[in-house]
C-alpha cells in the first residue's frame, strides 16, 4: 500500500529527500494517535454511546513496526 501510494503521489509531484526522511516520524505519529484514541475509548466507555470499541493492540503493533524502520525504503518490502 505504501509503495503504491508513493508511486501514485510521485506521478503528480516528486517527494524531496527531507519529505521521504519524514515518512517514519509521520507514520509513528499517526499510529500513536489512533492507538491513544482507541485506548481512550476503551477506558472511557459511556453507556449508550454509539462508539464501537476497537482493539488498540493493532496500532501498538504498527507503532512497534515503525520503530524498527531504518529509512523510507523499508516501507517498500
Amino acid at each position: 500500500k505504501a509503495k503504491n501510494f508513493i508511486e501514485g503521489y510521485s506521478q503528480i509531484r516528486k517527494l524531496e529527500e527531507n519529505e521521504k526522511d519524514s515518512i517514519k516520524v509521520l507514520s509513528q505519529g499517526s499510529a500513536l494517535r489512533f492507538l491513544l484514541t482507541r485506548v481512550f475509548d476503551f477506558l472511557n466507555l459511556t453507556e449508550g454511546a454509539i462508539v464501537k470499541i476497537k482493539d488498540p493492540v493493532e496500532y501498538l503493533k504498527r507503532l512497534e513496526f515503525h520503530e524498527g524502520v531504518k529509512n523510507y525504503n523499508d516501507y517498500f518490502f
